[in-house]
């Protein structure tokens, strides 16, 4: 036959004279190889041309219909030429292999630089939000925890969620605190001396002299600083540099609970007579 045994690489197997409409033919066939599938990729319809294709039993093989009366130069020539073009297919593909690994690489290594740096991110805000001044927001029963998140050298995946949901959650808080501080005060006489200038100021100075005694956020009951119902809204107003009529109301509201904490000489001005 015409097919040399090493071409591509293949090992053949003859099965035998088979009878097809273009005439009788010597059926070889073997296991495919990489050579082979990439030139016959590239040179298909030339290797058919000369009687190459793939088994129809089974694609991953190669088949060679042998014609008695082929001229074994052409398949040669034709051989040759699809052994080069296919090993340079071959290169091609491990390139373009190598590029998309390279690429996917990157990208992992960027994906697990940026999941370290949101990691370190979530930690920071949370630490932030413990040690600054809206401590207060955070509610009491996931402090601890919040505490011990920000001690951890690094978050998993859980407790980065868990650090965002706490962070996130105080925020909601404190707009809810200023958002209730504007609310109208429902006593008459708190919302007349709120238009007077000098109560304003204060009432935000009393709010921030309670705010600064209360380290345990309302976590005790000691009759310093905020208590639990007041404690959101006591540092909420504190924390603005002015009282708006409404906010100076509802201050004078809360520091009536505390009056003992407020300074005797404001007594009169805040709570009148």
């Amino acid at each position: 036959m015409s097919a040399p045994s090493p071409a591509f690489g293949l090992v053949w197997v003859v099965k035998g004279l088979r009878q097809t409409h273009r005439g009788p033919r010597v059926l070889c066939v073997a296991e495919g190889t990489p050579l082979f599938h990439a030139a016959y990729d590239v040179c298909r319809e030339p290797l058919r041309d000369v009687g190459f294709g793939l088994d129809r039993e089974n694609n991953s093989r190669a088949a060679y219909w042998h014609r008695l009366d082929c001229d074994p130069h052409v398949v040669l020539s034709v051989v040759a030429e699809a052994t080069v073009a296919g090993r340079a297919e071959l290169v091609r593909r491990e390139e373009e292999r190598n590029r998309r690994q390279a690429e996917i690489a990157a990208l992992i290594e960027h994906a697990a630089t940026q999941l370290a740096a949101s990691r370190e991110d979530a930690r920071r805000r949370l630490a932030d939000l413990i040690r600054g001044a809206r401590r207060w927001s955070v509610h009491p029963s996931v402090r601890d925890e919040a505490i011990a998140l920000t001690r951890q050298e690094a978050l998993d995946a859980v407790e980065t969620e868990r650090a965002l949901l706490i962070v996130k959650r105080a925020g909601d808080t404190v707009e809810r605190a200023h958002a209730r501080a504007e609310r109208e005060a429902r006593d008459d006489g708190d919302r007349a001396r709120a238009r007077d200038p000098e109560v304003r100021k204060a009432a935000l100075r009393a709010c921030r002299v309670i705010t600064a005694q209360d380290d345990d956020w309302a976590a005790d009951r000691n009759d310093i600083g905020w208590s639990k119902s007041t404690t959101l809204l006591g540092h909420a107003l504190a924390e603005k540099k002015t009282l708006s009529r409404k906010a100076t109301a509802n201050a004078l509201a809360i520091l009536r609970i505390h009056r003992g904490q407020v300074a005797v000489d404001l007594h009169a001005l805040l709570f009148g007579a």
